[in-house]
């Protein structure tokens, strides 16, 4: 029993002197006055290696430049979403809106990317409706950029390479696959078009759109075809779960930026 008290008592008195110890290293650094360090980037100029929190304690940073690596993170994530490297550059910024039904259509379009909280809470779904060259593909990356750089995960896909995936999986590989891509933030579909096999096409079209409906998700969905052709193409039970709880869907009506410019 003697024994026992002895190594109590040791393993206590060990405790009081680290505790000891840590409070005055604690108070040392509180009564060390702190002083900031910076280094600097060739490209982005200064930028602080350490800061000072709430107790007093101070904290440093990783070693590179913070906009070189946002910048680093958001080149890695624009390639992982899978966007062509011809449409990497676009944005709001850069989309030409000459008309009122261009105005409107951008607005619409920074809005939902704007409000995507609430849209993603949602499942509200936003469709790209018109010709060849309308900008679709602009206002999609648009999009994808600004949710990108908010932090949300985004995928983008053609039917096309969907329907080359699905059709290539084994039944119990595909309910893998297609989990996986109902869990991004938002899915972007692209190219949607009318295949040669119009009753498999809907079935596969149907098993991710209802996937991502049961999840509670938003898509989007870019098309050359009018409303009555979409619904067509990808099934009536299919489109009602893009356009249930306000989907969103705008008409590109205009004519083709790329048979103004000249050549």
């Amino acid at each position: 029993m003697n024994a026992e008290r002895n190594a109590l008592s040791a393993v206590n008195f060990a405790q009081t002197a680290i505790d000891s110890a840590r409070a005055n290293s604690l108070s040392d650094l509180a009564l060390r006055p702190f002083t900031m360090q910076f280094e600097e980037c060739e490209k982005h100029g200064k930028y602080p290696l350490n800061t000072q929190d709430e107790r007093g304690q101070e904290r440093w940073f990783a070693g590179s430049c913070p906009t070189c690596r946002k910048q680093e993170n958001a080149a890695r994530l624009l390639a992982n979403s899978n966007i062509p490297r011809r449409f990497l550059d676009c944005d709001f910024c850069n989309y030409e809106a000459t008309t009122s039904e261009q105005q409107l259509v951008l607005n619409r379009c920074k809005e939902y990317a704007n409000d995507f909280a609430k849209y993603r809470e949602t499942g509200t779904c936003l469709l790209l409706c018109g010709r060849t060259g309308t900008g679709k593909n602009h206002l999609a990356t648009a999009i994808t950029r600004q949710l990108l750089a908010a932090g949300y995960s985004v995928l983008r896909i053609k039917a096309s390479e969907y329907f080359d995936a699905y059709w290539s999986k084994a039944f119990d590989e595909r309910e893998t696959w297609l989990k996986n891509m109902a869990s991004v933030d938002l899915l972007i579909m692209d190219e949607i078009g009318r295949s040669s096999n119009a009753k498999s096409a809907k079935d596969a079209f149907f098993r991710l759109l209802d996937a991502r409906y049961e999840a509670q998700l938003p898509n989007l969905l870019a098309t050359n075809h009018n409303r009555e052709e979409l619904i067509d193409i990808l099934g009536t039970a299919a489109y009602d779960r893009l356009t249930e709880r306000g989907g969103v869907r705008l008409t590109l009506d205009w004519e083709s930026y790329r048979a103004k410019k000249e050549f």
